[in-house]
């Protein structure tokens, strides 16, 4: 019984790790939220840099959108074209969305971890000179849900039924979401938008006119994982 009281005595008095704070944008669906986000739309270069002055909390995923003007702009190897100051190791969600002489590339990381210090991540253009980026910090994702879509004015992609969709394009000055997406951000030439799926197809729009295109389905955090063939009525479904 002492130690038990001991136990909990220490439990109590143990340091909890600083939230870096809460969400701050539109709620998607009953429970993801794009929570922060940063950009860098001046182009011009051949490497841009966003910042999250406040840090992460533990379990968001960090997506970083980038657009080049060429079709060689991004390598196989995230870490050829992306570092941050935490020293993440990135994955791609999708890539080679080329068109129009540029190429479209999703980057993200699942943050396990609490970390309140700024972090800067710099994404670089291999094979031109003039990049957009644009990042988020998004609460309550799980993992990517196949392989997403790209094309010109639209990304068609497949998905299951309660994913979040996100989908990213640059194009003309003015180019904003379609109908069915919320524009969560964009610069002059850029626009980054999400959508719950309510079906097994999904196709990010954009109104004006999109150059290069990008869309991606990721699973809630809380879609079950299906590891066998077997329905059963009244349980649920993957």
């Amino acid at each position: 019984m002492k130690r038990a009281v001991i136990f909990l005595i220490l439990l109590a008095s143990a340091p909890l790790a600083r939230a870096v704070g809460p969400c701050s944008n539109t709620t998607i669906g009953t429970s993801t939220a794009v929570c922060r986000i940063s950009h860098n739309g001046s182009g011009g270069t051949t490497s841009q840099a966003i910042t999250f002055s406040t840090g992460y909390n533990a379990g968001e995923t960090i997506q970083v959108w980038a657009e080049a003007n060429s079709t060689t702009a991004f390598s196989a190897t995230p870490s050829v074209n992306i570092n941050n100051s935490d020293g993440y190791s990135w994955s791609i969600a999708k890539a080679n969305c080329a068109g129009a002489s540029q190429q479209t590339i999703l980057y993200y990381f699942k943050v396990l971890t609490t970390n309140t210090a700024s972090d800067t991540i710099t994404v670089t253009n291999s094979g031109g000179s003039f990049i957009i980026v644009q990042g988020a910090a998004v609460t309550n994702l799980g993992a990517v849900d196949g392989t997403g879509g790209c094309g010109s004015t639209t990304a068609s992609f497949t998905t299951t039924i309660g994913d979040i969709s996100f989908g990213f394009t640059v194009g003309s000055s003015g180019v904003a979401a379609g109908s069915g997406w919320v524009g969560q951000d964009g610069t002059s030439f850029s626009v980054y938008e999400t959508q719950v799926a309510s079906g097994t197809s999904s196709t990010a729009t954009f109104t004006g006119t999109a150059a290069v295109s990008i869309g991606v389905p990721f699973l809630p955090a809380s879609s079950p994982v299906c590891r066998a063939s077997v329905s059963v009525t009244g349980a649920g479904s993957c």
